[in-house]
Order: C-alpha cells, then structure tokens, then sequence
C-alpha cells in the first residue's frame, strides 16, 4: 500500500505531529511518499532521510498584522490563491507513484478522485474575527468535502486538550485518534539551563519574537538556549557565554534539552501543547511553561487562554511580555488531569485505513 502524507507547512508543528502517525504506517509496511514544502518538508526528510519526498507549492503563509482580521483576509487569499496549483501538484504525484491514499494535515487541496482521502485536523470549529467566522467556517467545510475522513488529534471526551476548536462541531466523518506526538515522558535531570526558548511559527513574528526574548534575557543572570526552528538555517547561530542559540534540535536533542530546564517559553501551537501533554510537562513534572501566542493568530490565543484558566502555564501577549514576571507567575501553576497517553486511538485509524484499501483484518 502507498500513502502520500502531505502536512501544512506552517512553523514546524504540522510536520513534527505527522512522526508518530508515519511510524505508525511503517511498522504496518506501508510505503509512505512526504510532500510538503519549506522547513516542514525539511523537517520530514530530517526524520525519514530514506523515504521519497516532493515539494508542494507552498502556502506562503505569514502574520504580518497584529490585526485578526486583516491576517484572515491575507491569509485566505493565499490560501485559496493555492489550492488549485497544490491539486495539480499531487494529482501528478499520486498518478505517478500509483497511490492509494492520501493523508493530508492542513492541506485543503491534497486529494484526488482516484484515492482515498484523510484529512487531519483539529480545527473543527475555526477561530478567527467575529465577522468573518460564519463565512471561515462554511468555507471549511466546503473543502472538506472532497475528503473521506476527518481525523482529530484530540481525545473524544472530557478532558481533552483543544477545547471547542476540536468539539461540539456538527461536523460528520469525524474520528479522534488521540494526542500526536513525536515525544515520549522525560526522564528528568539535574537543571542546568534556566530558560529554554523553543521558537516556530510563521515569520516574520518568529523572528520579532526572538529579538525579545534576546533583549531581556541579556539584562538577566539567567542561563538560557535559543532552539530557533530554522532546520533549513547554516548552523552557525550566535552565542554568548550565557546565551546559547541553536538552529533546529531533534527529538532526542529537544527531549535532553527540556529535561535539564526550569523554564519552557513556547508559542501556544496546538502541536506544541501535544508535545508537552506527552512529556509530562502538564502533570507533575518540575518544568514550568510560559505560552506566547503568536500576535493575530486566535487559535494560539485561544488555547493559552484556556491552559492558562486551567492553572497549567502562564500566558502572556507578545506586546505585554515581561520575562520576570511571567518566571515570577509560575509559582502559582498546579498540575492537569488528562487522559492517558497510552490510547491506541491513532492505531486503530491507520488499521481501518489499511483494511478498507485491501478488505482485510490487521
């Protein structure tokens, strides 16, 4: 059996999230084909040197506005602007290397008539500006036609960790296959950096982030790493004696990393709090996480907001973000309640896949 799995590039999360679920389809023997485009089709190739990979046209997605409506508007134009040069682009491929699925994470135009089509998402219920929500939301829909199945990456019930983004939705077709991740639990050890900065996202709010982070950790004693996001970049970052950068960190790298932290400040990326959930991050673990959602992106807004009521991080808005206070409100975080990481959830999708494609039991 041959699957195309095609995540969105947008920062890195829809890649990493995409590890655990091709793993998952080469222990089934499963010939697995990456497209994607960008730093997320780097990240992919970085994984799973060894498998085929195209790029796709990209997205070109940015947040340039802290406005939620003008980045709505820029960014549908893109997208939609998009949609028909990407159909093009995997019809090809698909006809060309005979596939019979496609898994496709964000990208609307990743299907094709003669295969059949997943498409991954937690974003059942679609956040942005209040005007054009309705309008956003019929529009999703309208594309999600052409797919067969819906999986989210979430938990079906209470407690789960997407909040209504991922339920109360009217939606059919819909299947949860749990938390995705590419982490395991973290083995803790001695702490020897104070804060680690885990930088993604769409530019060129990456890059303003940064030079905030820098700015106020250079006015501290604290011991601090930069991991930038930038798996494409030369790595030849700058570092000082108590600021370490570094361009990308894999799995390992990021897990030994977290591990000897105090501090985690992070955006609110849906895939980053899936990565967290699955450290151990949000139960009893020493580490504290700061959440900075990416400015005129709601959904990142969103989920800090509800992390934050919950007690589990502290979240504060790029443009109010003060580094001691934010350290000085970690004091106050509890420990979550959530559901087992052990769900087979996602093994049981990718079964149904493979047994509707060949008719028989896994």
């Amino acid at each position: 059996m041959k699957i195309i799995v095609a995540p969105l590039h947008w920062g890195l999360g829809h890649a990493t999230r995409m590890v655990p679920l091709i793993n998952s389809l080469l222990e089934r023997d499963v010939q697995v084909h990456l497209a994607s485009d960008g730093d997320a089709l780097s990240v992919l190739k970085k994984n799973f040197p060894s498998l085929p990979a195209t790029a796709l046209p990209a997205y070109n997605i940015q947040y340039k506005y802290d406005n939620l409506l003008l980045n709505s508007f820029s960014l549908s134009a893109n997208i939609l602007r998009t949609i028909p040069k990407e159909q093009k682009a995997i019809r090809i491929l698909a006809q060309a290397i005979k596939a019979d699925a496609i898994i496709s994470d964000n990208r609307y135009g990743c299907h094709t008539p003669f295969t059949k089509n997943i498409f991954v998402t937690h974003q059942l219920n679609i956040i942005t500006n209040p005007l054009t929500q309705k309008l956003v939301n019929r529009i999703n829909r309208h594309f999600l036609r052409h797919f067969q199945q819906i999986w989210t990456p979430d938990f079906p019930h209470t407690p789960n960790l997407a909040g209504k983004l991922a339920h109360h939705s009217s939606m059919d077709k819909v299947q949860y296959i749990g938390s995705l991740s590419r982490f395991q639990p973290i083995r803790q050890q001695p702490k020897t950096i104070d804060v680690l900065a885990i930088l993604s996202g769409p530019e060129p709010q990456r890059s303003y982030f940064e030079q905030l982070l820098i700015q106020q950790l250079t006015s501290t004693k604290l011991k601090a790493v930069l991991v930038r996001g930038k798996p494409s970049a030369p790595d030849n970052a700058l570092s000082t004696t108590r600021i370490q950068t570094i361009q990308y960190a894999s799995t390992d790298e990021l897990t030994q990393l977290i591990a000897a932290s105090k501090i985690i400040i992070s955006r609110s990326g849906y895939s980053t709090i899936m990565d967290f959930y699955a450290l151990g991050l949000f139960a009893d673990a020493p580490q504290k996480v700061i959440f900075v959602p990416t400015p005129g992106q709601p959904e990142q807004i969103y989920l800090a907001e509800k992390m934050m009521l919950d007690n589990r991080v502290v979240a504060m808005k790029q443009d109010k973000f003060d580094l001691a206070s934010a350290i000085q409100l970690t004091d106050t975080l509890q420990a979550a309640d959530f559901p087992s990481a052990r769900q087979n959830l996602l093994a049981q999708a990718v079964n149904e896949l493979i047994n509707l494609s060949f008719g028989t039991s896994v």
